[in-house]
């Protein structure tokens, strides 16, 4: 709960190493995840392979990237 003149709480620290949050979503265990880059390079991933981490922390790494390319967008896959 955030008292009287407060500023929110972080979801994520952004840095040169993880850039902005592209998106944020609600998943299951048997979902999945669907990421494509800008370069066009799609992945999908179950939802149960990623780590669980607090939040204030730089995230989990889903893909790696090229010089020059970035994520730009994320949806979710819904299970069974």
């Amino acid at each position: 709960m955030i008292g009287r003149g407060g500023v929110g709480v972080i979801n994520i620290q952004c840095s040169n190493r993880n850039g902005h949050v592209v998106t944020s979503l609600c998943v299951d265990n048997n979902d999945e995840l669907m990421i494509i880059s800008k370069n066009g390079i799609t992945i999908r991933t179950p939802v149960q392979g990623i780590n669980i981490i607090g939040r204030n922390t730089q995230g989990v790494r889903m893909m790696k990237l090229e010089q020059g390319d970035e994520v730009v967008s994320a949806t979710k896959i819904a299970g069974e």
